[in-house]
């Protein structure tokens, strides 16, 4: 029933201009914006502040949606509310939430051992090592350490999100740097 009613109010909306039924589709998915604002607000007070972030991203996601391409009102929103969210936290410096820092954070190694792992990589002793890795890890050292390629450049290339790049390179450099200690 429900799938009905939206596909009702989405056909009223598109073919209509109808702005209750527009109206109505932001109203039944304004608590997801709630729902994210809640788990990605580092504090209080500034909720209310990520919940306008929010409404907007839903608004522009309404009026931007095209329904007859297949994908879901609610999953299609879902990502580009939470990332206008981060965006937000992003431009006004807040920390983020844990979950969401971990990413960030596990993309970042020391300056010292960092360097270490070029200075081995440039000279060969490493490479033998990345062949252990798994293909898209490998591939990302390879491009990032061997070809000279910025992060922006390996997900294009590689066809994945710039933050998934990112993750597998902390997880290659967390299995060399294991691979390392065991001799």
């Amino acid at each position: 029933m429900e799938d009905k009613e939206m596909e009702q109010l989405w056909s009223d909306y598109r073919r209509f201009g109808c702005e209750e039924a527009r109206a109505e589709i932001l109203s039944r998915h304004s608590r997801m914006v709630a729902a994210l604002a809640a788990r990605l607000s580092p504090s209080r007070e500034l909720l209310p502040d990520l919940y306008q972030e929010g409404m907007v991203a839903l608004i522009k996601c309404v009026d931007q949606f095209d329904p007859d391409r297949g994908v879901k009102f609610s999953s299609y929103a879902f990502h580009r509310v939470r990332g206008a969210m981060i965006n937000f936290l992003v431009r006004n410096e807040f920390r983020f939430p844990r979950t969401v820092e971990e990413e960030r954070i596990s993309c970042i190694l020391e300056e010292r051992e960092l360097e270490e792992l070029e200075r081995r990589l440039e000279e060969g002793e490493i490479r033998a090592l990345l062949e252990r890795l798994p293909p898209k890890e490998g591939e990302v050292m390879r491009s990032w350490y061997v070809l000279g390629m910025d992060p922006k450049q390996i997900a294009e290339r590689l066809g994945v999100a710039l933050s998934y790049v990112y993750r597998l390179r902390a997880k290659a450099l967390a299995a060399l740097r294991r691979m390392l200690e065991e001799g």
